[in-house]
């Protein structure tokens, strides 16, 4: 037996026309962002209008969801605040694991080579120890990977003591040539490093 009733399509074709028009507006879901926009200036219109309509009909009740609001977002910006200073509580302060690792003790590295008889590289960490000191307490503009033309150059703009300055640039020559050409220090070279080191440790303080 079939049925007398309309056909399924014509039952949807009817309730679309009918959810279609103006009246039902605010039931639908937007379909596109355009629709959601216009969707949320229709409620935020028709909330508009319900709290004028509240106002005026009753001002208590008006006065009393203002200040049920007003007093919540107080209570989300104390808890805001106090979340952020419990954060900053919890923070670990400028103590030792905030403090930059010690830098290499090139002095102590030089004494060690020196015992172990290996004098070149021992004058070479003093090199680098006298750098470093340099360097920490702004005596000069150096960096340690700069060459030695530029180490020489800035070194004699340097306000280090004149003789204290040239013996350094001297020492830098010769270790040089010994690096570079000899590979053997002369027998002095270790002591005029030492010497050095001791006057800028004495001199840049």
């Amino acid at each position: 037996m079939t049925g007398t009733g309309p056909p399924d399509e014509a039952i949807r074709a009817a309730a679309h026309l009918v959810l279609s028009r103006r009246e039902y507006a605010r039931f639908r879901f937007g379909e596109s962002l355009p629709d959601w926009i216009a969707a949320l200036k229709r409620w935020f219109a028709a909330y508009l209008d319900w709290t004028r309509a509240l106002s005026e009909s009753s001002p208590a009740l008006f006065a009393l969801l203002i200040g049920g609001l007003v007093l919540l977002s107080l209570l989300l910006i104390a808890h805001l605040v106090w979340s952020l200073r419990v954060a900053m509580r919890g923070r670990p302060t400028n103590g030792a694991g905030d403090r930059p690792p010690p830098s290499r003790d090139f002095a102590a590295e030089a004494a060690q080579l020196a015992s172990r008889g290996d004098t070149l590289e021992a004058c070479r960490a003093l090199q680098l120890a006298c750098l470093e000191l340099l360097i920490r307490r702004g005596a000069v503009a150096l960096a340690r990977h700069d060459s030695n033309a530029t180490l020489r150059h800035r070194l004699r703009g340097s306000p280090l003591p004149a003789a204290l300055r040239e013996e350094l640039i001297s020492g830098i020559d010769r270790l040089e040539r010994s690096w570079f050409r000899d590979r053997e220090p002369s027998p002095d070279l270790l002591p005029l490093w030492r010497r050095i080191h001791a006057g800028l440790r004495e001199g840049v303080a």
